[in-house]
């Protein structure tokens, strides 16, 4: 490629860039309000696994092997209602 004519470069002026928008609220936030909550259900869990729980599972294999096993069904209705609120609030906590 031949080049046959040129010209002198003009004065270019200097590109200014524009401000960046003013943010007064930042986007994102964390928020550690709801950890004390998390940590007494973190603690309350492992307290019930580790309570004997083998000791009082064995007894109650023989109590149902045995056929002397009758639980009390407002009792089991209660206990699953309330691991069902403690599911709920703890995912509650999770999505905020």
């Amino acid at each position: 490629m031949k080049i046959n004519e040129t010209k002198p470069v003009a004065d270019v002026g200097r590109v200014v860039p524009p401000d960046p928008p003013a943010t007064t609220t930042p986007r994102d936030r964390v928020s550690v309000d709801n950890s004390r909550d998390v940590d007494l259900a973190m603690a309350t869990s492992k307290a019930s696994v580790a309570g004997g729980r083998a000791q009082r599972l064995q007894n109650l294999e023989a109590q149902v092997r045995a056929g002397n096993y009758h639980p009390d069904p407002s009792r089991v209705a209660d206990e699953i209602l309330q691991d069902a609120e403690v599911d709920a609030r703890l995912q509650a906590l999770i999505k905020h």
